[in-house]
């Protein structure tokens, strides 16, 4: 059997958003512009299995949880950049990236990398591998939005999206001369790639393309067993596209800046990253693929069982 306890009015204009619970209880919210909710659907499954349409949906900024080691939601005008759940504050080096570009859906504003310029968004001074990058049994997830501009055949070489103790740990698209594009993970510790996943073909529609948004994620849960994400931002249903699974050994970095976009003042060519990032966040656990900027486009029929 199914319950249902309903109370809607039907010609209100609502936004989607839902909840799906391990114990087969699904909550649909309804809200009015102003946030004010003002219909509520409990469904709960108890034998059956129920279908529904959304209405509406779209990318809501993260909120900070207790796993929440880190967010920057990146909308200031200018910097510094403001960590909303620690006390890490970024800092866009030189000035030489732009602030206030626009982002996705209601994520407010992004970080846009000088491509004239080394530039990038970086820790003023070290910070501790272990500390503010993982939890304390090593386990991890880092993700944020990006939207690239740069042409996936272009063979510009490495861009940096995420780097720590002097190059030991790099998050990384490379642009390889062959006119292939490959989002690589470098440990330098153990000289090891964790992972090389081309982005440029057979992956629907998560396919790399430019002036779109991505999501990008990479977990790990403290033992050995990593997790890659790569999913479009707007096309998908409810959970991230998982790219590749990966081991890797615990790392002990020393101390050292962290950068986002660029390898900025931190020595070599900069590798600027051409493009957009917005909505960093570091957490100590390794997320769920459900855990993410993800939502369920309208008209998309779920059935739930």
């Amino acid at each position: 059997s199914t319950i249902l306890t309903l109370s809607l009015d039907l010609d209100m204009p609502f936004h989607y958003k839902s909840s799906l619970y391990s114990n087969r209880c699904l909550l649909l919210g309804t809200e009015t512009n102003g946030g004010n909710m003002r219909a509520l659907i409990k469904v709960t499954l108890l034998t059956a299995m129920a279908a529904f349409t959304a209405q509406g949906g779209e990318v809501q900024p993260y909120s900070e949880d207790a796993n929440t080691l880190h967010l920057w939601h990146l909308d200031e005008p200018s910097h510094p950049l403001a960590d909303s759940a620690g006390s890490l504050t970024l800092y866009n080096w030189g000035s030489a990236g732009t602030l206030g570009v626009g982002s996705v859906a209601d994520l407010g504003t992004a970080y846009e990398s000088s491509t004239t310029a080394n530039s990038d968004m970086q820790s003023i001074g070290d910070i501790s591998w272990t500390n503010e990058l993982m939890g304390t049994d090593g386990a991890f997830t880092w993700d944020m939005a990006l939207r690239p501009d740069e042409a996936a055949n272009s063979g510009a070489g490495v861009q940096m999206l995420m780097l720590h103790s002097g190059n030991k740990m790099q998050l990384k698209l490379n642009y390889a001369a062959a006119g292939t594009l490959y989002l690589q993970m470098w440990d330098g510790v153990n000289s090891a790639t964790l992972f090389n996943k081309r982005l440029d073909a057979g992956l629907g529609i998560n396919t790399y393309a430019t002036n779109e948004w991505f999501h990008l994620a990479v977990t790990y849960d403290g033992t050995s067993a990593g997790k890659l994400y790569w999913t479009k931002l707007g096309d998908y249903t409810g959970t991230a596209n998982e790219l590749a699974s990966f081991s890797m050994s615990d790392l002990t970095l020393s101390d050292a800046t962290l950068a986002f976009g660029g390898n900025a003042n931190l020595g070599g060519s900069g590798n600027v990253f051409n493009g957009a990032i917005d909505e960093i966040r570091i957490s100590d656990i390794a997320r769920a693929s459900d855990a993410f900027l993800v939502y369920i486009p309208a008209g998309t029929v779920v059935s739930v069982h």
